[in-house]
């Protein structure tokens, strides 16, 4: 990949609107998409709890980045249960700086990861991760 097409990635990743989970998500039969944006990002419990329950496909990305603000709350996401339902998601996976998290046994379900090749799943920093069971 020749750098002008790298930064050319990086720009429209950079563009791509990013929905908080406290923003509405629509949980249509199973399938949750959110009203704004095409990436869902949970920083946190109180992220996750907004996940509504259910979800068995997800339409976009969606970014798990614990460290941004869980360290600072108390908030670190000890499980992915909010994730548990979900068979399906149509964008990338990202789970990030998760130092707490002992597994990904609450992805027992999933079955299909989209996103770009190359990019539908990306595991970094994730100390305590050292089985994917």
């Amino acid at each position: 990949m020749g750098p002008r097409l790298v930064a050319l990635l990086l720009a429209l990743a950079a563009s791509a609107p990013v929905v908080r989970v406290r923003a509405q998500i629509e949980n249509v039969d199973g399938v949750c998409v959110p009203r704004a944006g095409t990436t869902i990002t949970v920083r946190d419990r109180a992220d996750a709890a907004a996940v509504p329950a259910g979800c068995t496909t997800i339409r976009g990305n969606v970014n798990i980045l614990c460290r941004q603000n869980a360290v600072a709350t108390g908030g670190g996401l000890t499980d992915l249960a909010f994730l548990s339902a979900v068979r399906e998601i149509t964008g990338s996976l990202t789970i990030e700086d998760c130092d707490v998290l002992p597994n990904l046994n609450d992805l027992a379900n999933l079955r299909v990861i989209g996103g770009e090749p190359g990019n539908g799943l990306s595991i970094l920093n994730c100390d305590l991760l050292t089985d994917f069971k």
